[in-house]
């Protein structure tokens, strides 16, 4: 083994360790404070709602893509990508509004 097949496994251990660590010490905190897993599935699953609402408003117009870019793109990935630009522009309308009523609820406090 020379220095460069040394250095790679270095390098495969340095980046399994926090990888592990970082998915397993969130489930550690979750099964200690129940709470915690609440909020947590709360906000996921008001996340996939709205991406699941984005996913059917969005349509899948793959004649568009492959008439104009000479690409083959499947019905379904067009859809999934249109239903993740939909839920994108929904996010960021929510976000938007939460912080202007924020600010306004600050003014009149």
């Amino acid at each position: 083994m020379d220095l460069i097949d040394i250095s790679l496994y270095v390098m495969y251990v340095s980046i399994i360790i926090p990888i592990v660590l970082v998915i397993v010490f969130p489930i550690i905190q979750m099964v200690q404070n129940p709470d915690v897993l609440k909020k947590t599935l709360i906000g996921l699953s008001s996340i996939l709602a709205v991406w699941l609402i984005g996913y059917f408003l969005s349509g899948n117009e793959t004649e568009v893509y492959n008439l104009k870019y000479k690409i083959s793109i499947s019905p379904l990935t067009s859809q999934l990508v249109g239903g993740s630009l939909i839920c994108l522009y929904m996010l960021f309308i929510i976000s938007f509004l939460s912080i202007v009523y924020s600010t306004i609820s600050k003014i009149f406090k």
